[in-house]
């Protein structure tokens, strides 16, 4: 290696990176990749793709960033979804991804899969998902008819993220299902709300972060006995 040019902007061939996050190493193929990844080319075009702050992480690190929707313009949202639609309607790519799934959950074919106790478990809960989604649709139009129309008119399509509602459960279905509630449990009118999508998102994690706090409050097994479904409002 040498400064052929003399510049005091010379920059070596390194390749590998240290991350600056884990301390994990990662090589990359050349010495262009890795400036890139660095944020420390001498060419602007070369980190057009690189957002400054996540200079210096590895390649695991840099997907987990936070990352900022507040200014993703619509243009880009349609752009992602019509990629999105263009992959996904390819059976080949449905089919490998579902290969690499079952392969990183232990078995070797989907076969194997369909025969294990964990789809029949998986599929009794997609089964109940189904059913606590349309009879809160049934609930929300009887007893709730301006809502249910509000829902009806501005429906969720995966294109209005920030304005598409949805049919909220304050209790997650997933959370009824664990705790073996019914089918009208779950979707009683008291657990229903039309919030956009983007809230709905934003409650569930909201939902998920309250329960681990909780779980270390209280233990685990009283937290999830005690605690985990605070009131019966299907009683209200």
């Amino acid at each position: 290696m040498g400064n052929r040019g003399g510049s005091i902007s010379w920059i070596p061939d390194e390749r590998t990176l240290i991350c600056k996050q884990c301390g994990s190493e990662q090589t990359f193929s050349n010495k262009y990749s890795y400036r890139r990844a660095m944020g420390i080319s001498r060419n602007p075009s070369d980190l057009s793709n690189c957002k400054i702050e996540n200079a210096g992480l590895c390649g695991k690190c840099r997907r987990s960033a936070k990352r900022n929707w507040d200014n993703v313009t619509d243009e880009y949202r349609e752009q992602c979804r019509e990629r999105s639609m263009k992959y996904w309607s390819k059976p080949e790519n449905i089919e490998n991804a579902r290969l690499e799934a079952i392969k990183k959950m232990g078995y070797s074919s989907l076969e194997e899969y369909f025969q294990s106790d964990e789809y029949k478990s998986q599929s009794a809960y997609r089964t109940y998902r189904k059913a606590v989604d349309k009879r809160s649709r049934t609930n929300l139009k009887r007893c709730r008819p301006d809502e249910y129309k509000r829902w009806k008119n501005n429906t969720y399509d995966g294109t209005n993220y920030e304005t598409g509602l949805t049919i909220e459960h304050k209790t997650p279905k997933s959370v009824c299902y664990e705790k073996g509630l019914t089918v009208s449990q779950a979707a009683h009118i008291n657990n229903l709300e039309v919030i956009p999508m983007k809230d709905n998102i934003k409650s569930f994690k909201e939902w998920e972060q309250n329960r681990k706090i909780y779980e270390k409050m209280y233990g685990y097994n009283t937290y999830n006995k005690k605690f985990l479904i605070r009131e019966e409002w299907w009683n209200k």
